[in-house]
């Protein structure tokens, strides 16, 4: 999988703040039923090419990056564009808007 793990508080602001488009995904250890296919779907997009740059936070394990923005749910998906610009995001294990939301990614 091309997903790199964020691990700390600095480590998810750098990447929210840079210019890139960054998909994050917040999941965590005991989420294997709704989080696998999102994870799948990553891997996925991850593999067409590097416009989007996928990142994954485990809650659990970083509570102030999750507690941060307020994430209620596992999983959720958060698109950010450009110095911290959050453009979309997905609640839940809803592959199908993710795809959709992954879709017009892609054509930014």
């Amino acid at each position: 999988m091309c997903i790199t793990p964020i691990a700390s508080v600095d480590e998810f602001t750098k990447v929210v703040e840079s210019d890139d488009i960054s998909v994050v995904g917040f999941t965590a250890d005991w989420c294997d039923g709704p989080c696998k296919p999102i994870l799948q779907l990553y891997d996925e997009y991850s593999t067409k090419g590097d416009k989007i740059h996928f990142y994954q936070v485990d809650v659990d394990k970083q509570l102030e990056v999750a507690g941060g923005i307020g994430i209620m749910t596992v999983p959720t998906t958060i698109a950010y564009r450009g110095k911290g610009k959050k453009v979309d995001a997905v609640f839940g294990n809803n592959t199908g808007k993710l795809r959709i939301m992954l879709d017009r990614l892609e054509k930014l």
